[in-house]
């Protein structure tokens, strides 16, 4: 029997998780230079984003096939499953997908690493995070964490606020 694609989605995060920690240049990889040693990262990552959309695309038909169903509970209350905490927060392994109040962001590499930098100081008790600390973590030439997600500027707004000390930001939960 063999591995879901689930579990073959997390076997590439940890994989590419390992990789990245190895070779600290990962991020100026552009895919072109076939004797880069990020290539493989490249590579692995290429593959994994192939799979989730083949498993989300799996997903869509399968919600498609159970609207009846839904539709048959509708009155029950129970319709869409249980409700999410007003301020709940969830991600995908690698935080390239992530969900706030029912709001759901999908991620470049770089925006994921940030959210889950303050993702895990929230998690530490200890929410902001100096944009200097995250900055050096990243390993950017940015000087503004913001630029980070001008692609993304909806994201930026739902999910990163200032933190009450200058220069700091936090998760808005």
């Amino acid at each position: 029997m063999g591995i879901s694609d689930q579990k073959r989605l997390e076997l590439y995060d940890e994989r590419i998780r390992q990789l990245k920690k190895a070779i600290p240049d990962w991020p100026l990889y552009d895919g072109t230079d076939p004797n880069h040693p990020a290539r493989g990262i490249w590579e692995l990552d290429e593959q994994r984003k192939r799979l989730a959309a083949k498993v989300a695309k799996r997903g869509r038909t399968q919600d498609t096939n159970s609207a009846p169903r839904r539709e048959a509970h509708a009155d029950s209350g129970i319709a869409d499953g249980p409700k999410n905490p007003p301020d709940q927060f969830t991600h995908s392994v690698d935080y390239r997908s992530v969900a706030l109040r029912g709001d759901t962001f999908s991620l470049t590499s770089r925006q994921a690493q940030v959210i889950e930098i303050l993702h895990e100081a929230h998690q530490g008790g200890n929410p902001e995070v100096g944009k200097h600390s995250i900055l050096e973590k990243l390993e950017t030439k940015n000087s503004r964490l913001r630029d980070t997600f001008k692609s993304n500027r909806r994201a930026w707004d739902a999910l990163v606020k200032p933190g009450q000390t200058k220069g700091s930001y936090r998760l808005n939960l």
